[in-house]
């Protein structure tokens, strides 16, 4: 029926192509069309456009009244893909250092993916690794005195890492590529260590300030007071001579070995009797001690005898009784006798020219320390009348 074959006609799937015109048509019936045949080969996730339809994989696409006559027809579409290709860029380099890489910079630790156009206009994956090259110079302390004895310190290297090379300069031209080296001279030592896997080297340098140099503290007191017994001293104001120019500072004590224990509270000191003191000079690490004696006289005494009472034809004997020895300086005053030898310790005869009351004194000086006064005190006796002889 023709109602039939219109629906049949106008249905997606038409047994065949034709044109109704009213009840009467003629149909041109001819062959199907033989399908499309696509094969390309396209970048991974790339599509191409089948009329107007997206075709990103292989498939038979379907293009409904494509054809002539107006019917459907099916290309076959066989997409080849292309993956991306990829690379992989290890790079060495020293420690911290960046690449660079198409115009971009690269730096560690990465990895880094780059993504590059290649020949078949595909992407073309390349990997970027690191391998740092870190060598590190170490030493075992970076501030470092020179001993007193001129013996030299070792400075230490033998912790440093991740090298190929190690050197130690020092002043006056001073190399060596031991990992320990001994300073004898004060100034700055430098270590460098550096690692040639990776063209130019890769180096690292740690410093090593040696101090000192000074010689050891040699100090001396070209004077020394002599003190009188309880006479007091201010050990500060001494002069101290450093032959070595050290710049050391002093202190004083009272005993040795010189330290804290017996520090002197104070600098100022009363003496009885000779006394030795201990000067500490201390530069840096470098030390002496020296000791200072202060000598200390006992101040003399003046005491001495002298016979009373006497006759006025008579002499008295002074003796000196007191504690200097006969090189002691000795003031005396006879009160107007005639007094021989009169000077030094004696004993000396004394006469008188006239009777009474002689005071008789002295002072004795003897290394710069004077006594007190001594005095004693004569009786000069008149002669007696001759007596008168009455008879009777």
């Amino acid at each position: 029926p023709l109602a039939v074959l219109q629906t049949q006609l106008a249905s997606p799937n038409p047994p065949f192509c034709g044109d109704l015109s009213t009840d009467f048509f003629n149909a041109t019936i001819g062959l199907p069309p033989a399908p499309g045949f696509i094969d390309t080969t396209l970048c991974l996730n790339e599509c191409i456009m089948v009329g107007n339809q997206e075709v990103c994989w292989s498939q038979t696409v379907d293009l409904p009244g494509a054809s002539w006559l107006g019917c459907d027809s099916q290309v076959v579409v066989v997409i080849v893909p292309i993956p991306p290709s990829a690379a992989d860029y290890p790079v060495t380099v020293c420690a911290g250092d960046c690449i660079d890489f198409n115009g971009q910079t690269y730096c560690p630790p990465g990895p880094h993916v780059v993504t590059l156009t290649n020949w078949q206009g595909c992407d073309s994956l390349v990997n970027i690794t690191f391998t740092e090259v870190d060598p590190q110079a170490v030493v075992a302390a970076d501030t470092v005195d020179l001993p007193c004895d001129g013996s030299g310190v070792p400075l230490d290297g033998s912790g440093s890492s991740g090298y190929t090379a190690l050197t130690w300069y020092g002043p006056a031209g001073f190399t060596s590529t031991d990992s320990v080296v001994q300073a004898t001279t004060a100034g700055t030592w430098t270590l460098v260590v550096e690692n040639d896997s990776v063209s130019p080297p890769c180096t690292d340098t740690a410093f090593v300030q040696v101090m000192g140099g000074a010689s050891t503290p040699d100090p001396s007191l070209p004077w020394l007071p002599e003190l009188c017994a309880g006479q007091s001293i201010d050990l500060d104001t001494l002069t101290i001579v450093d032959a070595n120019a050290t710049g050391a500072t002093y202190t004083w004590h009272s005993a040795t070995p010189a330290d804290s224990s017996n520090l002197l509270a104070g600098t100022l000191v009363t003496l009885d009797s000779t006394t030795t003191f201990y000067l500490l000079a201390v530069a840096g690490q470098c030390m002496t001690e020296v000791p200072v004696t202060i000598t200390v006289w006992p101040v003399p005494t003046a005491t001495f005898f002298a016979a009373s009472p006497i006759c006025l034809t008579d002499s008295t004997t002074v003796q000196y009784t007191g504690s200097a020895s006969a090189n002691a300086t000795y003031i005396w005053n006879f009160d107007g006798g005639m007094a021989i030898p009169g000077t030094g310790p004696g004993p000396h005869q004394v006469f008188w020219a006239d009777a009474g009351l002689h005071v008789i004194t002295l002072v004795v000086e003897e290394h710069g320390c004077v006594s007190s006064v001594w005095s004693d005190t004569v009786q000069v006796d008149a002669p007696l009348p001759e007596p008168v002889v009455q008879c009777g």
